[in-house]
């Protein structure tokens, strides 16, 4: 999927696709991520050392505003199927319909949306759904997501790494080949 240009095609930027289902309204989303860091003081001293202690993965607020009848239908039904979902639907809807997982992990709902893609998001997690909420003529929801990171593979086991002697091998001049003969 090309990323939609705000200015040609803002409604790329207005809609959002949670799993097989699209959001109806107007939607925004959020992403924050960062290192998780640990800066250690020592007493009575000024600065710190600062400990990098991996990334966590990321919150992701998707924000829905509904003003019309067909929306409230269409998002009642949605976060109903949301909220009675178990763990075998959500590797369902994270998967295509063929079975084979379409950009995210089988554990999450794949997410589409402009943010989503240009911070690499691909699967969530819903943690939280808030309202929806009126103001006004427009009522609003809120989704809580958490970002699907599957975990990485485990370490090399502690020990010594033998890499080959690389240098050795560049280093050995080798004889050019019988059957290769010079141009006269």
């Amino acid at each position: 999927m090309a990323l939609p240009y705000w200015h040609s095609d803002p409604e790329g930027w207005d809609t959002c696709s949670l799993g097989f289902y699209e959001l109806p309204g107007l939607t925004s989303v959020k992403v924050k991520r960062g290192p998780n860091l640990d800066p250690q003081t020592a007493p009575g001293q000024v600065g710190a050392r600062v400990v990098f202690k991996g990334t966590p993965p990321g919150t992701v607020t998707i924000t829905n505003r509904i003003w019309e009848q067909s929306h409230v239908d269409s998002l009642m039904s949605i976060l109903r199927n949301f909220e009675l979902m178990t763990p075998q639907q959500y590797r369902y809807i994270a998967s295509g319909k063929d079975g084979k997982t379409q950009g995210a992990p089988k554990a999450a709902l794949v997410i589409s949306h402009p943010v989503a893609m240009i911070r690499q998001v691909r699967g969530v997690i819903i943690q939280n759904v808030d309202g929806p909420n009126q103001s006004g003529d427009i009522w609003e929801t809120t989704i809580d997501c958490l970002e699907y990171l599957p975990p990485l593979k485990a370490p090399t086991p502690a020990g010594k790494v033998v890499l080959p002697n690389v240098q050795n091998k560049l280093a050995t001049p080798t004889a050019p080949s019988a059957a290769i003969k010079p141009r006269p």
